[in-house]
């Protein structure tokens, strides 16, 4: 029984080890690319003061409540990849500002 606990921490800690850059997430804008929406249009902003969405941690909020959890980000190749709170969709970003840089 006192082995559960430990366990369970454990588990917490190796799916919250992501390499996220959160300050770089809030500060780009986002263009659905394929597979999971999180919204309804096709951009996602969170540095807009417009209550759509909002970043904690590893997980977008639309409207208040949560919609997926960012899986990888690769800012090498400007994408942001999410699975749906659910886990049953996975979907891909891209970061249209700077990938038209390159």
């Amino acid at each position: 029984m006192k082995f559960l606990p430990f366990l369970s921490g454990v588990v917490l800690l190796i799916s919250c080890k992501k390499n996220l850059d959160l300050n770089y997430i809030k500060s780009k804008t986002w263009s659905y690319e394929r597979g999971f929406k999180i919204g309804k249009g096709d951009f996602v902003l969170f540095y807009k003061n417009d209550q759509l969405f909002d970043l904690k941690h590893d997980t977008i909020f639309y409207k208040g409540a949560p919609r997926a959890i960012i899986t990888d980000l690769s800012k090498e190749k400007y994408t942001m990849k999410v699975k749906s709170i659910d886990g049953k969709t996975i979907g891909e970003y891209r970061n249209p500002e700077e990938s038209l840089e390159q």
